[in-house]
């Protein structure tokens, strides 16, 4: 090691060889800010999801109640809702698995794809969804306590969905942060590193000056290249 940085040193101006050492930080600090961002940009979208698959625990709740009190009022307004509620709730629900924007209260979201750990969960979600929505129409003929035992277990569903999301997020966070503290470590390295051997760069021809001061003081003007 010691011999190619001597053969480096050697062989290319001062300007190459301060260069190395700067480039190595440049890398190491570019990729640490890299991972930083992508760190809190997968860490919104993650929260976003995780608060969105919890509202769609509310929202079959709301829709419920909703499909209820129109079966005891038959209030066209509550029907209306109802099939406002139905209808988001399906939406969200593929924004959830494919990615994608929703608008939620007249603000949009953006969701990425769902991941592997969560995917599945949805599909049988979504699949659960088309099975009991005809259930959860405010015409349909389903016994009140019929309908909140499906709700439940709709509600359950999206319960685990939230919970996985939140595991999704702890191990991708886990993850990133272990390559921070590695390329913080490298950074850590390549600054020592970068240090000694700029003071090698500054040190070396302060040496040979030293050298040929010594040698012409002692009367020695022979500045033939020798090592020291």
């Amino acid at each position: 090691m010691l011999k190619f940085i001597k053969d480096f040193s050697d062989r290319y101006p001062l300007k190459i060889k301060l260069l190395v050492p700067a480039l190595l930080i440049f890398l190491a600090s570019f990729g640490t800010i890299l991972i930083i961002l992508g760190l809190n940009s997968y860490n919104v979208k993650t929260q976003t999801a995780i608060n969105i698959a919890g509202r769609q625990r509310m929202q079959i709740q709301k829709l419920t109640k909703e499909i209820l009190a129109y079966k005891l009022t038959k209030d066209p307004n509550l029907k209306v809702k109802s099939q406002e509620t139905a209808m988001l709730f399906k939406q969200t629900l593929d924004s959830l698995s494919r990615g994608g924007t929703v608008e939620i209260a007249g603000n949009k979201f953006e969701l990425t794809k769902a991941p592997a750990e969560v995917a599945e969960l949805l599909e049988d979600a979504k699949k659960a969804w088309e099975e009991e929505a005809q259930n959860f129409q405010p015409e349909s003929n389903i016994a009140p306590q019929e309908l909140l035992a499906k709700s439940e277990k709709l509600y359950q569903r999206f319960d685990q969905i939230t919970l996985a999301y939140q595991n999704y997020s702890k191990k991708l966070y886990n993850k990133l942060t272990n390559w921070i503290l590695i390329l913080t470590f490298f950074n850590v390295l390549a600054a020592i590193g970068a240090w000694f051997y700029t003071t090698y760069l500054i040190s070396k021809p302060m040496k040979q000056l030293t050298y040929w001061a010594e040698k012409m003081a002692a009367g020695d003007l022979d500045f033939e290249t020798e090592e020291y």
